[in-house]
C-alpha cells in the first residue's frame, strides 16, 4: 500500500492520540496510588497523636500521684514538664531589739525554675544579691523594736523530670588535667573516718558518690536533729540539712564536686510547709549538676533501682538558695553581713546576731502549667 503524506498523517495523529491516552491512564493510576498513600499516612499520624494524647494524660496522672505520695513511683521516669506553683511565706517576729533587720532568702531563677512573679511586703526594704552572685535575700530597712510581720509571694514554674542517668558516669574518670577543684577536706576526726571507709583516693567519682550517698542515708532524721556534717559524723541524729552537708563533706573528701541546696519540700500540690529543707547537687564525669536527697531518699521506699531522689528533677521541691553560706554586702545604711547555716526560714539580726523570736509558714497552690 502506497502511503500517501495525507495517510501518514493520519498515522502519526492516531499514535500521538494512543500515547497519550496510555500517559493518561497512567497518571491516573499514580495518582490513585499516592492518594491512598497519603491516606494511610493521615491514619497513622491520628493514631500517633491519638497516643501521645493518651500518654500524656497519664503521665500528669502518675505525676501528680507521686507527689500526693512521696513514697509512690511513677510507671517510668517522667518526661520534663512544667509545674507552676504559687508560693505564699508569712512570718510573725517578736521581742525585737531596735534596730534589727528582718533577712530571708528570696527566690530566684536557677537552671530547673523559673520565677515568675516576687513580692515582699509588712515591712519597708529591698531585695539584694549576695556577693557569691548566686543567691537573693530580702533585706528589711532598720526596724523599731517590737514585734513585725513579713510576708512573700512567688510564683514559680519548676522544668522537672529526668535530667539524665546517673549511669552516664559509670566507671568514668575525671579527664587527665581537668580534675574539679573542691575545697579543703573537713579535718574532723569522725568525718575523715567515714570519707576514708569510702575507699582509697582510686576509687571513681561514681562509685564514691554512691558509697557517700549510702553512708549521708544512714543516720536518724529527725526535726531535732542537727545541721552539722561533723555532728552527724559523731553520732548525732540530723535534720535534712545535717545529712546533705554530711553528704557533701564525704564527696569533698574524695574529691567530687558537690553544693548544698536549700529550699522547701511540699508533699502534696497544695498545703503548707513548715520547716525548711536541704540537699545535696553533685557534678560526676560526663553530667553536669545532679541533685541527690539523703534525707528524703531515706524515707523512700521505692527500692534501690528507683531513682527517685537521686539524680532526678522532681516537682515536690523549690529551691531558695545554693551552698549554707553568703555575704550580703555593705550598701550605705546595711553593714556588710556574713550569714550561715539554714538560710531560708526568715531571721532576724542586729550586730550580726539573730535577734527575738519567729514562727513562719509556706502555703503551696497550684496555678495553671506554664505554655511551652
Amino acid at each position: 500500500m502506497k502511503i500517501t503524506p495525507f495517510r501518514l498523517a493520519l498515522m502519526l495523529t492516531a499514535l500521538l492520540w494512543l500515547g497519550a491516552t496510555g500517559c493518561a491512564a497512567d497518571d491516573s493510576e499514580e495518582m490513585e496510588r499516592m492518594k491512598q498513600a497519603q491516606a494511610e499516612q493521615a491514619k497513622v499520624e491520628d493514631e500517633r497523636k491519638k497516643g501521645n494524647v493518651e500518654e500524656n494524660a497519664k503521665q500528669i496522672e502518675d505525676d501528680k500521684a507521686s507527689l500526693a505520695k512521696p513514697s509512690g513511683k511513677p510507671d517510668r521516669p517522667s518526661p520534663f514538664v512544667d509545674r507552676s506553683c504559687k508560693v505564699t511565706l508569712k512570718a510573725s517576729f517578736s521581742d525585737l531589739p531596735d534596730g534589727a533587720r528582718i533577712i530571708a532568702a528570696s527566690a530566684r531563677d536557677g537552671r530547673f525554675q523559673k520565677v515568675t512573679k516576687s513580692e515582699h511586703s509588712g515591712v519597708s526594704g529591698a531585695v539584694m544579691p549576695a556577693e557569691d552572685g548566686h543567691n537573693l535575700f530580702f533585706v528589711s530597712d532598720a526596724l523599731k523594736a517590737g514585734g513585725h510581720s513579713y510576708e512573700a509571694k512567688y510564683e514559680i514554674t519548676r522544668r522537672v523530670g529526668t535530667q539524665g542517668s546517673l549511669d552516664i558516669a559509670r566507671g568514668a574518670s575525671w579527664q587527665e588535667g581537668k580534675a574539679p577543684k573542691v575545697g579543703a577536706a573537713s579535718t574532723d576526726a569522725n568525718l575523715t573516718k567515714l570519707a576514708q571507709s569510702l575507699g582509697d583516693d582510686t576509687v571513681k567519682p561514681y562509685a564514691a558518690f554512691h558509697a557517700a550517698m549510702a553512708e549521708a542515708m544512714k543516720p536518724e532524721i529527725a526535726e531535732d536533729g542537727s545541721d552539722s556534717a561533723v555532728s552527724v559524723a559523731g553520732g548525732n541524729k540530723a535534720t535534712a540539712h545535717g545529712a546533705a552537708a554530711l553528704l557533701r563533706e564525704l564527696l569533698t573528701a574524695k574529691g567530687v564536686p558537690s553544693r548544698v541546696m536549700q529550699g522547701m519540700h511540699r508533699t502534696k500540690l497544695e498545703g503548707e510547709a513548715k520547716r525548711s529543707h536541704a540537699w545535696t547537687e553533685v557534678q560526676l564525669p560526663g553530667l553536669s549538676w545532679a541533685p541527690a536527697d539523703p534525707a528524703l531518699r531515706r524515707r523512700h521506699t521505692g527500692g534501690e533501682d528507683d531513682p527517685t531522689y537521686l539524680g532526678t528533677i522532681p516537682a515536690d521541691r523549690v529551691t531558695f538558695l545554693i551552698g549554707t553560706e553568703a555575704v550580703i554586702p555593705e550598701d550605705g545604711t546595711l553593714p556588710r553581713t556574713a550569714l550561715s547555716g539554714d538560710l531560708v526560714a526568715p531571721f532576724a539580726m542586729l550586730d550580726g546576731k539573730r535577734v527575738g523570736k519567729v514562727t513562719w509558714t509556706a502555703e503551696f497552690s497550684p496555678q495553671a502549667d506554664a505554655k511551652k
